[in-house]
């Protein structure tokens, strides 16, 4: 028995895990979304939560030491290297054993879509390439990144043509840029004209976030 007591009492610790519950959230859903999750803490003690070096909240482990704990979804910057798709490391840092420490890496998005150069006198011939970020955000961990449709809707709201801009990549499923093509593929008469980023094939018009989807109007002379 005292060899056995012996053994227990010089086995390590269990080590402290901090995970969430998603690879990719959007930026626009509700703090409530982002929870972070523990175990492994002292049993009924604080642990500070971090990003970086700096602190910005708390948990209290539960009698296991573990907790959920949720906190507002960071947004990723609107320009330079990770613009619209970027990464987030947190921490979770036991209060009173400093040994007992954890990270978590996960990404955040804006479901966002654009063409580039923005600005041309001949829309009908202009080449640009298509961006897309963030269309497999808050999708569960696991799910196949979905191709990505741009629908063409007329200045009377009809649909006229639908293309797929590819599948996109990385856990957010977003397209940084695609190849050259053209801008409108087939002659656009004037008006006001809708192009609607979506995962879906067939075009619907996108209210709400029943799925993942963006909008963007061009006013052709």
């Amino acid at each position: 028995m005292a060899a056995v007591l012996a053994a227990l009492s010089a086995a390590p610790a269990q080590a402290a895990t901090l995970t969430v519950e998603k690879q990719c959230y959007r930026a626009t859903d509700p703090a409530g979304d982002l929870v972070l999750v523990g175990s492994g803490y002292t049993p009924g003690g604080l642990v500070l939560l971090g990003s970086g070096t700096t602190t910005i909240g708390s948990a209290v482990a539960d009698a296991k030491g573990n907790f959920r704990q949720k906190y507002q979804i960071p947004a990723p910057p609107d320009a330079g290297l990770n613009a619209h798709d970027a990464p987030f490391t947190f921490f979770a840092t036991d209060n009173t054993d400093g040994t007992l420490n954890a990270t978590v890496t996960f990404r955040t998005a804006q479901v966002f879509g654009d063409f580039n150069p923005g600005e041309s006198l001949h829309p009908d011939t202009v080449r640009v390439r298509f961006s897309a970020f963030g269309f497999a955000a808050g999708l569960p961990p696991g799910s196949p990144n979905p191709i990505v449709y741009l629908h063409y809707v007329t200045p009377k709201g009809k649909p006229k043509l639908t293309i797929s801009l590819g599948r996109g990549t990385g856990v957010c499923g977003s397209i940084a840029k695609t190849r050259l093509r053209r801008l409108f593929p087939f002659r656009a008469q004037s008006g006001t004209w809708a192009l609607q980023f979506d995962t879906r094939k067939v075009y619907k018009r996108a209210t709400g976030s029943a799925t993942n989807w963006d909008r963007i109007t061009l006013t052709l002379g």
